[in-house]
Formats: structure tokens, sequence, C-alpha cells
């Protein structure tokens, strides 16, 4: 201790001041078995105390009061109120607390922390400012009702979790309120990150509710993925569908792919159905079918229906019978005449019975798979005037050819739906 400006060592541990104070003193200290020593002048601390018995303290303050929020055991005051040196070579320990709370700070000043640790080796990874251990390290408790933060950090990366337990995350985010809370929250240009380190079949994020991940978005992607190599999106579902969409105003699945080789949608099922539409289907292009060609089969089979049609009308002819009107009109009559001329051909086509000023569709085929159609137009007593042209290849034109015309009537017992002509056979 000091008095009148000198050091002075006591071998008490323990001292309480008497209140008087002598004017040669300044402060007289009362202490049980006291002995003291002059310290050198040049040491410039108020009070020192020195100790070799690693159980004791140097200097130890004891206030007798247990109740709360009394007065302290040791107190400080200054820029520094007070400050704990340890030795640095052991992991030595600068300011050491044990209650039931071992270190307590405080402040009134909303831009200063309660407790501030700093550690002023910042160019080693893995340094640390506070360290907490136990079976919760480090917790902060925010107050208020203004969105109150529990835990802040800030540098390069704000807050880091490492676990070495497989079960166990690395972070985690809990959040009781029941409903609609939120246990882990992002915000910046990407708002949460995942970064598996396992390339191959590692996970960077993954979600677990009734609904495992839900992306939600005012005007772009709600959820976007994207790979190099493999799928960009991959749904699995045991009993429910893989993958599905749903819209309001637009399709609820869209599929798009800008190699010319691959389909923008494709489905396989080995042995099942690889595709199923329950509603119309609208095909705007080509239709393809391994080992045949749909639109040729089509064309074939009108050409076998014409062939038919072609024999009932020379039978008809021939037991000198006429087709029965439709919905009491008659069905129309052609005529057809092949016209060879300069190395080109055409289908020179009269007919009558077609609806007065009507628009007329001809439509010449063979028995395998050419189809060509032309057009012709009804005068005013349903008479096709002038007669129609239709023009075919000239080798198509040395085939047994088959002509049939329509104003577009409907006609229910026909599969097309629409009431044709008797069918003109035309030999080559």
């Amino acid at each position: 201790m000091k008095i009148n400006g000198r050091l002075w060592s006591a071998s008490s541990s323990r001292c309480r001041s008497t209140g008087q104070v002598p004017a040669w003193a300044g402060r007289v200290y009362l202490c049980l078995s006291m002995a003291l020593l002059p310290l050198s002048d040049a040491v410039a601390a108020a009070v020192q105390g020195e100790t070799d018995d690693p159980a004791q303290a140097a200097v130890v303050g004891f206030n007798a009061s247990k109740t709360p929020g009394g007065a302290p055991g040791v107190r400080g005051e200054g820029w520094v109120g007070v400050a704990g040196n340890g030795a640095t070579a052991a992991g030595g320990l600068g300011v050491y607390g044990i209650g039931a709370i071992g270190v307590q700070g405080e402040t009134g000043d909303p831009s200063q922390p309660g407790v501030y640790g700093l550690n002023t080796n910042t160019e080693v990874a893995g340094t640390v400012g506070v360290l907490g251990r136990a079976y919760t390290g480090v917790a902060g408790i925010g107050s208020g009702t203004a969105g109150g933060v529990g835990v802040q950090g800030r540098g390069s990366v704000g807050v880091q979790g490492e676990t070495e337990d497989p079960a166990q995350a690395g972070v985690r985010g809990v959040n009781g309120a029941p409903g609609s809370g939120i246990g882990v929250f992002g915000e910046a240009f990407v708002g949460v990150v995942g970064n598996s380190a396992d390339g191959q079949s590692g996970i960077g994020v993954q979600g677990k509710g009734a609904v495992g991940v839900e992306g939600l978005s005012v005007g772009g992607r709600g959820v976007s993925g994207l790979s190099q190599g493999g799928a960009g999106n991959y749904g699995h579902s045991v009993s429910g569908p893989g993958v599905q969409g749903e819209s309001d105003q637009f399709e609820g699945v869209s599929g798009i792919s800008h190699n010319p080789q691959a389909a923008g949608v494709a489905g396989r099922n080995p042995g099942g159905l690889a595709g199923y539409f329950d509603g119309n289907v609208e095909i705007k292009g080509d239709i393809a079918l391994p080992g045949g060609d749909v639109e040729a089969r089509i064309a074939a089979l009108e050409g076998r229906v014409a062939q038919l049609t072609a024999t009932v009308a020379r039978m008809s002819q021939l037991m000198d019978w006429q087709m029965p009107p439709v919905f009491g009109r008659p069905i129309p009559q052609i005529g057809a005449r092949l016209e060879r001329e300069k190395g080109r051909a055409g289908m020179v086509v009269t007919g009558s019975g077609f609806m007065p000023g009507a628009k007329v569709r001809i439509r010449i085929t063979d028995n395998a798979s050419f189809r060509t159609e032309g057009k012709g137009e009804a005068n005013t007593k349903g008479e096709l005037e002038p007669s129609a042209y239709v023009e075919i290849p000239i080798e198509k034109s040395k085939r047994e050819l088959f002509v049939i015309a329509t104003d577009e009537r409907e006609d229910l017992h026909n599969l097309t739906g629409v009431l044709w002509s008797n069918t003109t056979p035309r030999s080559k």
C-alpha cells in the first residue's frame, strides 16, 4: 500500500479502514499481524500485492454484504476501471471471475458493448476476441420490442459456427414462435448460401418440413436450380409426383431446350405410359414416330377409306342407287379429269350440290401415303363454277388417285366431322 507517497508491502491478507486519518499518514488501515516493508519508490501502482502461492490471490477485496446489486469486493475507477494482465506464455488470464455470474459488464452507452474482448493479433486465423466454454459456449439475449439481437457478429465472416459432430449443425437457429417464425434469416444479394464440402454427393442446402424448401419471388423465379452437368432441378417422391407445377394464369409446367436434338419436355416410363394428358391437346409442328410416320399412316388410312368409298360408289352406280341426303340436303357430287402438259400435271374438278357461295376444299389421295389439297368455290346454284384445278406432282399423276370435296358442312356420321362428296376414282 502507499503511505506518504511511498509503497509498503503487508504480510496480512485482509485489512479494514479505521476511519481515523492522522496528519502524517493521509489514511491509515488497521491490519491483523501487519508488517510493513518499504518497496521501491519507482513502482507507480497505487496498490500492489505479491504472492508465490499458486492457490492464493496477491490482492483480495472482500465485501461481507450478500445483497444482490450491493457494493463490490474490488472496484476500480478510471478510463480503465479494472485491468488484469495475465502471463501470456502459459495461457494466463487477464481477468477471472467466479460466481453465479463469473464476469458481468454494464454500460448505458447505446453505441458501446457491455463486455468487450480484444485480441490484438488480427493477422492470424483462429485468434479469438471473446471465448465462452460451456454446454452453451456463448449466449446472447436481446432485449426491447424493436427487434433486439441476441448475438451479432461483424467481420469478413459475421458469425461462424463449427462442429465435428456429423449429427449436429455448425450454426443453428431456433424460433419458438408457432406458425410463422423463422429459424435462420439471411439478407443480402444472396440471402442464404449453402456450400457442401463433398462435391460428388453433398447437399448445399437442405430443408425438412411440410414444405422442404420454399422460394418466394414477386417477379422472378421462386426457386432456381443451376448445374454444370447434372439436373438443374430434381424431384423425387415415394408416392406422389416427382415434379409438380401449378399456375393460376400460365402453363403448369414449361420446358425449354436450346439443343435441337433434345426435347423441351421428355417423359420416360419403361413398360408404362411416358405421357398422360387429361384434356385437349394442341400440337404445333410435326409428329415423329420412330419406325413410322403418324401423318403418313393417317394419309394411308384416308386413302384406304377413299378406295372403299369409291368401291361403294361403283356398286351404287351398278345398282342404279343414289346415296341419301344428309339432313335433307343433297350430297355433293363431283367429277375429275386428269390433265398433263409440258411436264406438269393437275386435276380438273367439277361438281354440284354444294352450299351456294361456299368455299370448297378438294382432297386428292392415293392408296399409299400421298395427299394434297386444293380450293374451289361454289356459285349461287351450288356448282363448282369455274372448275377447280388442283396441281399434283407429275410422278404422282401416274398412280391411281381418288378425289373428294367438302364445303365443311357438319356430318356427325363421318369420322372427320364434315360432309364429303362422292369419291371419284381417277385411274392412271
